[in-house]
């Protein structure tokens, strides 16, 4: 994940798919794994959501017009069941950590114990 692609069409994609799965299947925590990667200076990031519910797409659009799109700012995708009106949580693994490029990712990430009480997400570089 490139903070570069917050709020695009493809981030807004996963958010309206993995808020309707947290909330179908009931889960009460959705738990997100980002594997931060950085920036590439490139335009990449930019294309507009539009196709999705209204409220993911207001959120989207919130996401992409963040002044400074910075580590802090994936804090932000908590807000989704709040904007969705869901009942579950959503929570980070390792939310911090910035993978360098040509990094073997599997080695830096050391993931939890997965239960049946979550739903999971492994958020990688698109």
């Amino acid at each position: 994940m490139k903070l570069q692609y917050l709020g695009d069409s493809k981030d807004c994609f996963k958010w309206d798919y993995h808020d309707y799965l947290a909330q179908e299947l009931r889960y009460p925590i959705l738990n997100i794994a980002f594997m931060m990667t950085p920036d590439d200076g490139s335009n990449q990031g930019e294309t507009l959501p539009r196709q999705f519910r209204q409220e993911v797409i207001k959120f989207c659009e919130h996401l992409q017009g963040l002044p400074v799109k910075t580590v802090k700012s994936i804090a932000e995708v908590q807000r989704l069941p709040k904007v969705t009106r869901a009942n579950y949580t959503i929570k980070f693994h390792n939310e911090k950590e910035l993978i360098p490029e040509n990094a073997v990712r599997i080695e830096r990430w050391n993931y939890p114990v997965l239960t049946h009480l979550s739903c999971h997400v492994i958020d990688v570089d698109q």
